[in-house]
């Protein structure tokens, strides 16, 4: 599935906010640097390709992350 630009760039600009000395492991793709990846999602490979799922994955979950750790610091 090929993505729209807007979506790329997005991920993209998330993963340009990740220092540059941290990898990803992505399943049996192997593990690549930040700046691998934002070169994978521009060159739209299936690597770039399971890079933007993921990070569409995060962000779809963010608010259920946000409710778990706001009921977290609630309990503390």
């Amino acid at each position: 599935m090929k993505y729209d630009e807007t979506t790329k760039e997005l991920v993209i600009l998330r993963l340009k906010t990740v220092p540059s000395n941290i990898s990803f492991s992505i399943g049996d793709l192997g593990n690549f640097t930040r700046d691998e990846l934002i070169r994978e999602v521009k060159e739209e490979t299936s690597v770039g390709e399971a890079a933007v799922k993921m990070e569409l994955t995060v962000i779809q979950k963010m608010p259920l992350l946000a409710k778990k750790i706001a009921k977290r610091d609630e309990t503390e």
